[in-house]
């Protein structure tokens, strides 16, 4: 589980992965008395990939109160690990004695400063292994998954494809190809350091660039669709550089899954879930993008 608050403390973003719809009304429940409808925005994937448990659930009423009172925030649940961050130091220190004292049995942690190599090579790897697991005849969703997890580094303002990237994007060509019937949209997003417009317009190249190099892959470019999104789907805060990297990403979708992602915050298990990374143990490798000016020398145009 993952959330964000956003300046006046109101629910920003929210996205969940949780193994069967008992633990997805639980945790939907403690939302919504802790946000009201603003619980509505939460995405909620079923995938059955996932526990059926969450430590942390019956504590659920007492750790969202002292996450909500404070102003961009974030929060990230795995097991009974608790990672919080904030963009000043004394609210952010504050926030994990805080939770701490109110759960003890949980562990309480301080999110680390970003290591964009090392996300960059763990993500890697990780696709790498998710891709050599799909096997044969694979279902398109796995396909989708297995993509996602990888990190496309674009540099700033630019939507050229990293040659890091390319090996794998050229295994997907050929499983694309192989598999009857695939059709996937590729999703482009960015952090909200530019106007909504210049973000659009980046997101959409970035996704098109990751088309056509598929496609002179020889993948039939009807398979294939893109979308962007500019930075009206965020996952995490975009006040701290670990946030704005979370939100800067592309994620792989099977078509028929578009309108479910669209229409409602409940996503059943054959919907996108970009974290299924089998090296590591966190749950933070979502895909940046690059468009960070701490990445560069150039930053995001105004307009």
């Amino acid at each position: 589980m993952r959330i964000a608050t956003g300046e006046n403390s109101e629910l920003y973003a929210c996205r969940m992965n949780v193994g069967d719809e008992t633990l997805q009304t639980n945790v939907m429940n403690a939302l919504t008395s802790a946000f009201g409808e603003e619980a509505n925005k939460c995405r909620a994937d079923v995938d059955d990939n996932f526990a059926v448990d969450m430590p942390a659930a019956a504590q659920l009423a007492t750790i969202l109160p002292i996450v909500k009172n404070v102003p961009n925030a974030s929060m990230i649940i795995k097991g009974d690990v608790i990672t919080v961050n904030a963009p000043d130091a004394a609210a952010l220190d504050k926030l994990v004695a805080d939770l701490q004292a109110a759960v003890p049995a949980m562990t309480i942690q301080a999110e680390g400063p970003l290591d964009l190599q090392g996300e960059i090579d763990n993500s890697l790897a990780a696709a790498d292994v998710a891709m050599t697991n799909l096997g044969k005849n694979p279902d398109p969703r796995d396909v989708a998954r297995a993509l996602s997890i990888q990190v496309i580094n674009f540099e700033v303002d630019e939507a050229v494809i990293p040659d890091v990237n390319k090996e794998l994007l050229d295994r997907a060509a050929k499983i694309i190809n192989e598999v009857p019937n695939m059709k996937l949209t590729i999703i482009g997003h960015t952090d909200s350091q530019a106007s909504d417009s210049y973000n659009v317009e980046l997101s959409r190249d970035r996704a098109e660039a990751v088309k056509e190099y598929l496609v002179s892959q020889g993948v039939d470019a009807s398979k294939l669709m893109t979308k962007g999104m500019g930075e009206s789907e965020p996952i995490a805060d975009n006040s701290t550089e670990q946030g704005r990297f979370r939100n800067r990403r592309i994620e792989f979708i099977v078509n028929d899954e578009m309108a479910s992602a669209n229409d409602g915050m409940i996503i059943s298990n054959d919907a996108l879930d970009p974290d299924l990374n089998p090296l590591d143990s966190n749950n933070d490798d979502l895909l940046p993008d690059g468009d960070d000016a701490t990445q560069g020398t150039a930053v995001d145009p105004a307009n």
